[in-house]
């Protein structure tokens, strides 16, 4: 959904809609709709504001034992949205100004006076995943000898297989030339 600034009411206007899928490299899949809802507000020339919230649940797969699990989403979010050649704080980008302020750092720069809503909800879905995917803090993970979920039960195949693979680093050391 293509946003024009310069078509925009000034109170703003509302946005709802529901992404159905996610692109393949997000590495969740949606488990029902997810719903995105966000007001665009005109900031002045080439400038909006954009807030709203994402919520549903998608599928992750645990970081350690590789299983499929849900996660809810709700996540608020705030961005500044500019057109080229606009600072975020109106002075024209050429103009003296720092590169970068604190308030900055909600901004992104756009190549024209339009957003993508649609894109940009899949960006704030990638940025509100966790970075450490796990079904739950106590997860266990996968036996690093024969692979068995060490939830499901235990394995002593590790206690058996005493040979760490790093074993073979023991080995001959080159000793240090001395300088002469």
């Amino acid at each position: 959904m293509l946003v024009y600034f310069e078509e925009l009411p000034l109170a703003g206007r509302d946005f709802v809609w529901q992404l159905l899928t996610l692109d393949e490299d997000c590495g969740c899949e949606p488990d029902g709709p997810l719903e995105a809802r966000c007001h665009v507000q005109p900031a002045g020339p080439g400038r909006a504001t954009i807030e709203g919230r994402l919520s549903g649940t998608v599928l992750l797969q645990c970081d350690r034992c590789l299983r499929t699990y849900p996660f809810r989403l709700d996540a608020p979010f705030l961005v500044r949205a500019v057109a080229p050649g606009v600072s975020g704080n109106g002075i024209p980008a050429d103009a003296a100004a720092p590169i970068f302020e604190a308030s900055d750092l909600d901004l992104i720069e756009l190549d024209s006076p339009c957003v993508e809503l649609e894109a940009l909800m899949r960006e704030q879905l990638l940025l509100t995943l966790p970075e450490k995917r796990l079904c739950r803090d106590s997860c266990a993970g996968l036996c690093p000898y024969c692979g068995a979920s060490r939830d499901d039960q235990p394995c002593d195949c590790g206690q058996k297989n005493t040979v760490s693979a790093f074993a073979a680093l023991a080995g001959p050391r080159l000793g240090k030339t001395k300088n002469k």
